[in-house]
């Protein structure tokens, strides 16, 4: 496999290839289209304290723990007040993407390579955060992640999720709208990213 990687890199820089490899591919095609992201500087999105999911992410968490699903290096994490959770678990099947997020990660902070569809979810969770992360699972693994997640949230655990373009992927925000119970849908103040919160 490793003779093809070099193929896959070439062809997930291609529009049309990226979005049919990183949905449909094998996890490790997936990997190799995501490593390429990272590696080349395109996925580098850094953050500023005190922005508003940085601020959100802080009042939900209730000083309890965090999950990040797709979480790329983290750089939200970076920004949260140490404060405001009691540990940091942040997924992503980039090997690049977490390599980089651990050369930041505090003390209370871990970060793992691994499929977040296939990964053993074991504790309870206060924010499980999807970030530009959701819309790269098929529909069937989606909801079958997100009712894994639903299972794992604390009392008053929710659920979180950004989408850039909502217009593109307005099939998801309904597919959470008709099977969640949700507390806020809206646009960012900030930026014209979609915000859905819900358990």
């Amino acid at each position: 496999m490793k003779l093809f990687a070099p193929i896959f890199q070439r062809v997930s820089r291609i529009r049309g290839f990226h979005y049919f490899l990183t949905r449909y591919g094998s996890p490790h095609i997936k990997k190799i289209c995501f490593n390429e992201k990272f590696t080349s500087g395109e996925w580098h999105f850094d953050r500023k304290p005190g922005d508003e999911l940085s601020t959100i992410i802080e009042c939900k968490a209730g000083k309890g723990k965090i999950l990040i699903l797709g979480c790329g290096a983290a750089r939200l994490c970076q920004v949260l007040p140490e404060d405001c959770y009691e540990s940091i678990l942040g997924i992503d099947i980039s090997t690049v993407a977490i390599e980089e997020a651990r050369k930041h990660a505090k003390s209370k902070m871990k970060f793992i390579a691994a499929d977040i569809l296939s990964y053993k979810y074991e504790d309870v969770y206060n924010v499980i955060l999807f970030s530009e992360s959701i819309y790269y699972l098929t529909k069937g693994d989606r909801q079958k992640l997100l009712q894994t997640c639903k299972k794992q949230l604390s009392q008053k655990g929710v659920i979180i999720v950004t989408i850039a373009e909502p217009q593109r992927y307005k099939n998801i925000l309904h597919e959470i709208r008709e099977q969640s119970q949700v507390f806020e849908d809206r646009t960012f103040q900030e930026s014209k990213q979609h915000l859905i919160i819900f358990r």
